[in-house]
């Protein structure tokens, strides 16, 4: 997911879209094997968005403090 978020490009929208389907196909595939369950994604889903926000967070608050 952070892969995925890290990688979106406002200027690449096709580049986008493949990546976010190329995610879903391996949660899809990861799911089908039965190795995880579904509330195991979405676990992960919650946890990298928060640690995403965090860093996001963070470094806006860093370059703040630099800048001024």
């Amino acid at each position: 997911m952070l892969a995925i978020w890290g990688s979106f490009d406002r200027d690449h929208p096709l580049r986008n879209i493949i990546l976010v389907l190329w995610g879903m196909a391996i949660v899809f595939s990861i799911i089908q094997l039965r190795r995880h369950l579904f509330i195991d994604f979405m676990g992960g889903m919650v946890l990298a968005l928060m640690v995403g926000y965090g860093v996001r967070y963070g470094f806006t608050r860093l370059a703040q403090q630099q800048s001024g």
